[in-house]
Parts: structure tokens; C-alpha cells; sequence
């Protein structure tokens, strides 16, 4: 407990997940349950691009590993926190100030993040994929990310 874990190894940027715990949310269930926040699929759909992300799965909140998360910035330059969290006060923004506060001059770009905009999740699952962030919008941060 307290030491969090690096699902992928990358080289060119950082994205910082908790593990989805219910295998019944629209992350996971488009995945086919259980699986990461941050998806093979949006993992993939980089990996055509030629981007190699590092993911960093923190595993507890209390204690934090801030250090496995800042050491993975320091090596990619780069961070994108998905969590199924609101944005508004969540998790997100204590990675990102970890990110900052310890490992800003290794930053090449603003850190990231996605999360629920603000608003109950849905019970449907379409309409829950519509509230969550996916795939296509985590792959599509990434591109946005390392474009600008």
C-alpha cells in the first residue's frame, strides 16, 4: 500500500490513472470491464502516432506516491491525468500540483487533465460515456498535447 505502479513503460509522455473499480462503468465496460481509466485503446491509438506513454497508476490516494509520479514527468516532459473524478477539486489537481511543484522545468507543455465536467454520472451507459472521458478523448489530448 502507498506505492503506486506503472502499468506501461513510455518515453514521451506521462498519464496518471487510478484503476477503475467498478467493471460496470462506461471506461471499463467499453474495455470489457475492470480495465484502467486510461484504456489500451487510447494507449494504441497513440502508438500509431509513434508515442510511447508511460502510465502511472497511483493505486492509493492516502498514502500518495507523488514520487513514481513526478519521476515519470521528469523522464517524459509530460502529463495527462485521467480520473473519472469531478474536475472541480478532484484528485487531478493534486497530481498536477505535485507535477509543478516538483518537476516544472522538466515540463515541455501545460499538464493535463480529464475528468467529469461537473454533472451526476448517468445510470445509461451511452449516456455515461458521454460524461466520461474515453479513448477517443484521452488519444485525443495526447495529440493535442504533444502538437502544442
Amino acid at each position: 500500500m502507498g506505492r503506486a505502479t506503472r502499468l506501461r513503460a513510455g518515453a514521451s509522455f506521462t498519464s496518471a490513472t487510478r484503476r477503475s473499480e467498478a467493471s460496470s462503468n462506461a471506461v471499463a465496460s467499453r474495455e470489457g470491464g475492470g480495465a484502467s481509466v486510461l484504456s489500451p485503446v487510447s494507449v494504441t491509438m497513440t502508438q500509431a502516432d509513434g508515442v510511447s506513454v508511460e502510465v502511472v497508476d497511483p493505486r492509493t490516494l492516502v498514502p500518495l506516491d507523488g514520487e513514481t509520479i513526478v519521476d515519470a514527468v521528469r523522464k517524459t516532459g509530460r502529463l495527462l491525468v485521467v480520473d473519472e473524478a469531478y474536475l472541480t477539486c478532484g484528485i487531478q489537481a493534486e497530481f498536477i500540483a505535485l507535477a509543478t511543484e516538483r518537476a516544472f522545468g522538466a515540463l515541455r507543455t501545460a499538464p493535463r487533465r480529464l475528468g467529469n465536467p461537473g454533472v451526476p454520472v448517468p445510470f445509461s451507459p451511452p449516456l455515461e460515456a458521454a460524461v466520461l472521458p474515453g479513448p477517443t478523448e484521452i488519444a485525443a489530448a495526447i495529440r493535442d498535447m504533444l502538437a502544442g
